[in-house]
This record gives C-alpha cells, structure tokens and sequence, in this order.
C-alpha cells in the first residue's frame, strides 16, 4: 500500500468519527427541581438534642421482716469473724460456735459446753459491750441444753428493729430413725425462746410427721410475723419429710379408716364385714408387669392376680392393688404396727382376697376388693 494510500484511509476514518458524533441522539437536559423545603425544628426536637426522661429510679425493696438486717455499721468499727473470735478468746479463754456484731459497740457469740456431769451440752449467748474500749458482759442466757444434738443454721434476724436469734436444733432418735427439730427465734432482748418442733418417725407403711407451737408463739405481739418466719424456715428444711404419692394415699387411708380399723383391731373375730373407704388413684404405683413399686424402699414379699385385679404386699409396709377394668391404683390394707405385714396371700372361690397372720400363717383378713369390707376371721 502506497503511502498516499494511507493516508486517504486515516482521513476517512476521521471523517467518520466526527459523523457519528454530530448524528447521536441527544439527551433533553432535566428541569431542575425546586430545593426542599426543610422544616427546621426546634433544637430541643432534634435527634441529637433531645431532652429524654430523667432515667427512672432502680427499685429499692425494703428488706422483708424476719431477714438479715443490712449492714449499717460504719467501716472502721466492723469487726470481722477472726476479730470477734479472738475478742471472746481474750476475755474467757475459751471457743465459740458462732459470732455476729449488732452494731459498733455490741458484739453477740454463741458458745458450747458441757455441764458438771459431762451429759448434757449447753448453749450460751454471750453478749458483750464495748465500753470504753474494754468488752464487758452484758448479757448471758442459756438458750438450750441437750445430749445427742447439734445447732445448725445460725443467723441473726430481725424484727421491727427487734433483734433475734435464729437456729436450728437437730436432736438424734433412736434406731428406728426418729428425730426432731426445733425451729427457734430467741428474743435477745426479752430472753424469749420462740420454737416449732417436728417430730419425725417411721411407721409400718409411712411415716409420722408432728408440728407443735411452744407457748410463747402466741402470745408474743410479733405472733404472726414469728410464725410465718419459722414456717418459712421449715418449708426449706431439706431435713422435713415429704411424702411420696403412696405415703399420701396411707395417710388419707389412716384418716378416713381410724375407726373400722380400731374395730378390727380390738377384736378376736368379727360376724359382719366392716366397710373401708376406698383411696384410690390412677397414677402408677407399681409396675404391672414387674410388680415392683416406683418408690424406693418398697421390696414385695408376696403378689397374687386374677382376671380383674393384681394385689401385691410390701416388706413391712402395705398392700396395694390394681383393678383392671378401672385401671385404678389403691390401698388394700394398712397394718398396724411394720411388724405385722403380709406374706401371705391368695383369692378364695367367690373372689375375696384373704390375707395371712404373718405369725401363725394362718388366715386373718377377708377382703371384699369391690364392695370395700373387711373381716376378720
């Protein structure tokens, strides 16, 4: 290709350039739209300014009657546990079991010792003042005296400004596992003892449980307040038997059953069937198909079924059914003392359940499982 050539060609393609140029479509320029209008509002409107609600108060609960006082004592006259320990050890030569201050001046400690005889252990409130930078005593009070027993749960309440002193008396029983405890308030100031004693025994197919109030509850002018702290106290005791569904049911059965049983007890034999009411409940108390209980402590010795009911009896404890067409759970029978359970059973031709004298196996009860009688035989 010549070099005019070339150059005819470069010519032309710039021709076109600018052709292609000059024919685009163009684009009509947009009007310009009117600014907006801003609303200026008020500085106390905007984001960034404005006035928020003062943050609501955090709730200050007042401490609830019966509870540990708060501690108003000022820093340089507190006294922490070593401290007291060593102030007491100081003045008497001697340990203590608990210490609490009551306020910068008054120190109160809770001691142990035995009595002449070396038998019965007694407990001491000591309260000391601080007067003059000497700790005198102030108030000494024996507030129990016991042989097999130990104080748990100390604390320092108070009532309406009232100081008391809170604990817990456990007092051991005897081989069949029996015990008590004394929940107390002791008034410091009045030398009072406030208590509610629970009674525990095991029995034949249950437990007994007793509540006593002593006499200074109710005619104290804090009763209810009293009251209601040691039932509260007593609610949360891990030591406090509570009954499983099969013990409910034994104790709604002794209730309901006193007098028939009584009749049978006290008699050699009986002409007539005496009527029981029935307890019964439809959650499980055995497994049918082990016949097992779904309660701990509970081992069968004896376990009879026929085509309406499965009957099973309990070492030392009670005899408990199931009727089929029901599908109920109920009590057959209670005895009297852990030593006269069943164990021995089985149906007679017309469908009664006869329960064995575990001492001379012999027949001793007949029950009718349907109409809820029983008779000594």
């Amino acid at each position: 290709m010549t070099s005019n050539m070339k150059k005819y060609i470069f010519i032309l393609a710039i021709a076109a350039f600018f052709y292609s140029c000059d024919n685009s479509p163009t684009e009509t320029p947009k009007a310009k739209e009117a600014p907006k209008v801003v609303e200026k509002l008020p500085v106390a409107d905007t984001i960034d300014n404005v006035v928020k609600p003062p943050a609501p108060a955090k709730e200050v609960k007042p401490v609830p009657e019966g509870q540990k006082p708060v501690a108003r004592i000022p820093k340089k006259s507190r006294y922490n546990a070593k401290k007291r320990k060593q102030i007491f050890r100081k003045k008497y030569k001697q340990s203590i079991v608990a210490s609490f201050q009551l306020d910068s001046s008054l120190l109160l400690f809770l001691t142990e010792e035995y009595d002449s005889n070396r038998v019965d252990r007694l407990f001491k409130l000591v309260l000391l003042e601080n007067i003059h930078d000497e700790w005198q005593e102030k108030q000494k009070a024996q507030i129990s005296n016991c042989i097999q027993c130990k104080f748990e749960s100390v604390e320092l309440i108070s009532f309406d400004s009232k100081n008391y002193f809170y604990f817990e008396e456990y007092h051991a029983g005897g081989s069949l596992g029996n015990f008590d405890i004394d929940f107390s308030l002791y008034d410091i100031e009045s030398e009072r003892k406030y208590a509610i004693n629970y009674y525990f025994t095991p029995s034949s197919s249950h437990f007994e449980t007793k509540f006593r109030n002593n006499k200074n509850i109710s005619s104290s002018s804090n009763a209810s307040k009293i009251k209601q702290f040691l039932n509260d106290k007593i609610s949360a005791s891990n030591r406090i038997e509570k009954p499983n569904e099969i013990q409910a049911l034994v104790r709604q059965y002794l209730a309901y059953n006193e007098d028939p049983m009584s009749q049978l007890m006290g008699a050699q034999s009986f002409e007539t069937p005496v009527p029981f009411k029935r307890i019964a409940t439809r959650q499980a108390l055995f497994n049918l198909q082990n016949h097992k209980t779904n309660y701990p402590g509970y081992d069968n010795v004896a376990k009879v079924e026929n085509e309406n009911f499965i009957i099973i009896s309990a070492f030392k404890k009670m005899v408990l059914g199931y009727r089929k067409d029901t599908e109920e759970y109920f009590l057959v029978w209670v005895p009297k003392s852990l030593y006269d359970w069943v164990h021995k059973m089985k149906f007679d031709s017309d469908g009664n359940l006869i329960l064995y004298d575990r001492k001379h196996d012999k027949p001793w009860y007949k029950v009718n499982l349907y109409e809820s009688t029983v008779l000594r035989l």
